[in-house]
């Protein structure tokens, strides 16, 4: 299982996620059309991120995602 921290410095996030919410996803686990995933971002040199819904196909599929759990403390991200 891996985590990120969801950061809106680059965009809006998705699915009403919030900023600074913990994120915990299943890299390489099977998915459902319409679940949640974190796919790498197309044309990308480094290692960023996007979260979707699953599509039938997903050639860029990084993971599932599990769970999100928001937190309460007030931080810069």
């Amino acid at each position: 299982m891996v985590s990120f921290v969801a950061n809106d410095s680059k965009g809006i996030l998705p699915h009403e996620i919030p900023n600074g919410s913990f994120i915990f996803v299943r890299p390489d686990d099977d998915y459902k059309i319409n679940d949640f995933i974190v796919v790498y971002k197309e044309n990308s040199s480094k290692k960023d991120y996007k979260i979707k819904k699953a599509e039938e196909k997903e050639p860029l599929y990084f993971g599932r995602i599990i769970m999100i759990a928001k937190s309460f403390i007030e931080e810069d991200f």
